[in-house]
């Protein structure tokens, strides 16, 4: 992202119901992202079905920003801010250089362990996937393996992907308890087991969930990607009704 000078964020808030066509609201945020660009500033842009906001810092002064901004679209509306989260990730500036980006807090990563049923996060507790049994060995780990690439891509954003680290120590191990369950194993053999047989899953690969039969749990049946915005949606707060944010302008 563009380097930024300014300790302060913004969000810019449309209404779509108070443009004409929504063609017309897309190509508006498109030319505000031109002037962040301008200013060199560093964003991130979401949109909903009702509204869509663009959270950003400058390095410029927000006058100059607004008054370019208004050329085109005079009904846009600014608050400033110091921290916001939405749909579970934590959006700040970092001080030390000045760069806008998303970080995943305790309580997302605390759901989607649960929701994938690795076991429970804040008592720092693996656990056996029991329903997973009945399929082979090689099933069993190529949905542990469709699981963590479609998290990891899912989460591509994260400025620091190393929080990532402990979804994967719960999904290994959730693994390795499950292979141990199926075969009346040692967690240490079940290891071993998978290792000479190559079938432990990387979160680097994509695979497909298209071949995968139903397991039983919802999220299997649902989708990964379908339970993880379920998750986003259990942690998100409206950005545009923050209690802290100020207005600058309307």
């Amino acid at each position: 992202m563009c380097q930024c000078h300014s300790d302060q964020l913004f969000i810019v808030t449309v209404d779509r119901c108070t443009l004409e066509v929504g063609e017309r609201c897309s190509q508006g945020m498109i030319n505000i992202i031109r002037v962040i660009e301008q200013y060199q500033g560093s964003y991130v842009y979401r949109s909903r079905s009702s509204t869509n906001f663009i959270i950003f810092s400058l390095n410029q002064p927000i006058n100059q920003f607004l008054c370019a901004c208004r050329l085109f679209m005079p009904t846009i509306k600014i608050s400033r801010f110091n921290s916001i989260q939405y749909e579970g990730y934590l959006v700040h500036l970092d001080k030390s250089n000045k760069r806008l980006y998303l970080a995943l807090t305790k309580d997302q990563l605390g759901h989607v362990i649960k929701n994938f049923d690795y076991g429970a996060y804040s008592d720092k507790c693996p656990k056996s996937r029991g329903y997973l049994v009945y399929h082979d060995e090689k099933t069993i780990c190529s949905i542990y393996q469709n699981e963590l690439a479609s998290i990891h891509q899912y989460y591509c954003l994260l400025r620091d992907k190393k929080v990532l680290r402990s979804l994967d120590y719960f999904a290994y191990e959730s693994l390795y308890r499950t292979i141990a369950h199926k075969y009346r194993l040692s967690k240490k053999q079940a290891y071993h087991r998978l290792k000479q047989k190559h079938y432990l899953p990387t979160a680097s690969k994509d695979f497909s969930s298209s071949f995968l039969s139903h397991t039983g749990e919802p999220y299997t049946l649902k989708g990964v990607r379908t339970v993880l915005r379920e998750v986003d949606l259990l942690l998100t707060t409206d950005p545009t009704i923050h209690h802290h944010l100020k207005k600058i302008l309307t």
